[in-house]
């Protein structure tokens, strides 16, 4: 399955390390698809690499 705009765009931020940018586009792509566990924790490596562990650990449990 292709990915959706606003995932293909968090992804190519979070390869250049621009993680708040890239939160922006995951936090869409959740919006349109809350059941999308790609972006859940997609969004989750980008908190956590901002050290914001809370917020990422629940990124993560919704993505399992």
């Amino acid at each position: 399955m292709p990915l959706s705009p606003f995932k293909k765009n968090g992804v190519q931020f979070f390869a250049v390390k621009q993680y708040e940018e890239a939160i922006k586009y995951f936090d869409k792509a959740i919006e349109i698809n809350s059941e999308d566990d790609d972006s859940w924790a997609a969004r989750g490596k980008c908190k956590f690499r901002l050290k914001q562990y809370e917020e990422a650990i629940k990124d993560f449990d919704k993505a399992i």
